[in-house]
């Protein structure tokens, strides 16, 4: 039988380290290295398996990798240094610093396992179901691209960024590659046009239906609005935006569910979540969203200062997202963390199980909102930024007219807390970064916005540029 090897953007070396197990010990759904995908089933079992390594890894969007833009952007506190999250919020990630290590591993290794799906899966090509998987297998190894660019790579938008100069970019990952094969770092441009084609690829492949736990077509053109946003395409952007706003069947949350809509699977506006359950193979534990946002867990992801002021500005309205933060005390800790992670009613072990919303219907809204003001066309932003505010409101809400981009962000900002975007959402704006805990400001150019490529990466890739100042 045919070996398929898994590693791609990753050298040999790490089959040596700590997820060296992880990788010889293939999770329920997923295949082991040196079985074939002989069916549809298997071929199922296997994009699953991608899913759930999206789940249960505390490196990838189901732990640290859903609150770095959080922590990284000024938004939260440490009120309990565990140092588990805590480098990131302190802009301390280092080539050997875990983190930075560990979001490299897991991204790469995630988009090797669907590249060797996708190989595999090639023998049932033209059926309906496999093209299906096809596209979803697709779309999220465009996921995992542009989650690695904004992590070790400017986002195109920031001023002097050259998106065509050499390593500006991330390893282009989108085949199986031998394990001893080296690699070397695409332009900025390569990258962004590599993560926009495999969207537009999967698109057309995707079935209109919702998905549970997957990606149907708007799910995927709601993320490839996202991305033309960062790239600067506005006018791809806004197109995309509407499509997925006018045509989707997902619907902004009612004052009534808001709240309820976290604690649940497939809520009205989650356009793409991963699934997480008790089994501890499907989720990080102690180091996931629910661990790290409570205090009784790590308590390394609090409200910070700023943020609680415009929560608290915002008590006396009838704006239900006011209900979204709550204070927490454990002995002489306290501090006020978000109510988005309290975990499913039906879980035995609730902080541990909370399903990451990787993408939204709220944030298409914005998306729209801004790529239109951008372009100039006022009226549309004014439009989609008041319909989305409009839905928060019991009573009493007022339109606002001529809304600038500060507006824009200061929405996002609330809307959007604790889910992966205050500093992109900065940097992307050329807007400075601030500091959790002092005056300090980070310039959006800055060298550590960014992450450094892992020591172990470089010692082994020797033509893999390192990011300037690591």
């Amino acid at each position: 039988m045919k070996k398929i090897y898994i590693l791609s953007a990753l050298s040999a070396s790490l089959l040596f380290t700590a997820c060296s197990n992880d990788l010889n010990t293939a999770p329920s759904t997923s295949l082991p290295t040196d079985m074939a995908i002989e069916s549809i089933g298997d071929y199922q079992k296997a994009l699953n398996g991608v899913f759930q390594r999206m789940s249960y890894s505390q490196y990838l969007h189901a732990g640290s990798l859903g609150l770095y833009a959080d922590c990284k952007g000024g938004d939260t506190k440490i009120i309990q240094n565990s140092n588990q999250i805590s480098d990131i919020t302190n802009f301390a990630l280092n080539k050997q610093q875990h983190q930075a290590k560990g979001f490299y591993q897991w991204l790469s290794i995630t988009s090797a396992w669907a590249n060797q799906a996708l190989e595999e899966g090639k023998k049932f090509a033209g059926q309906e179901q496999a093209t299906a998987i096809t596209g979803q297998l697709i779309a999220t190894r465009a996921l995992l691209h542009f989650d690695m660019a904004r992590l070790y790579a400017q986002i195109p938008t920031v001023e002097g960024v050259d998106i065509n100069k050499p390593n500006s970019g991330v390893v282009i990952n989108d085949r199986v590659f031998n394990v001893f094969d080296k690699f070397t770092r695409s332009t900025l441009k390569e990258t962004y046009d590599f993560i926009i084609s495999d969207l537009e690829k999967a698109i057309p492949m995707l079935p209109e239906a919702h998905i549970g736990g997957g990606i149907n077509k708007y799910a995927a053109q709601a993320l490839l609005a996202r991305v033309q946003l960062y790239y600067g395409n506005w006018n791809e952007a806004l197109k995309n935006a509407e499509n997925v706003i006018e045509n989707s069947n997902a619907s902004l949350y009612s004052v009534k569910d808001y709240a309820k809509a976290w604690t649940e699977e497939n809520s009205s506006e989650s356009l793409f979540e991963v699934y997480t359950t008790d089994n501890i193979k499907n989720n990080p534990q102690r180091t996931s969203l629910g661990g790290f946002t409570s205090i009784n867990g790590y308590a390394e992801v609090a409200v910070n200062d700023d943020i609680l002021e415009i929560f608290n500005s915002i008590k006396d309205s009838t704006d239900v997202r006011k209900t979204m933060i709550n204070q927490e005390t454990k002995g002489t800790y306290t501090g006020w963390f978000t109510m988005k992670y309290k975990g499913r009613p039906d879980a035995t072990n609730k902080m541990y199980v909370n399903n990451p919303k990787i993408i939204r219907l709220a944030e298409v809204y914005y998306i729209a909102s801004e790529a239109a003001l951008k372009l100039g066309q006022q009226a549309k932003a004014d439009k989609y930024y008041n319909e989305l505010r409009e839905t928060r409101f019991e009573k009493g809400f007022v339109a606002k007219e001529n809304i600038t981009i500060d507006d824009i962000l200061a929405e996002r900002r609330i809307e959007l807390f604790c889910e992966n975007h205050r500093l992109f959402d900065l940097v992307r704006n050329n807007k400075d970064v601030p500091f959790w805990n002092t005056s300090d400001v980070r310039k959006p150019n800055a060298f550590d916005i960014i992450c450094p490529i892992p020591q172990s990466e470089t010692d082994v890739n020797p033509g893999l540029v390192q990011n300037p100042g690591f």
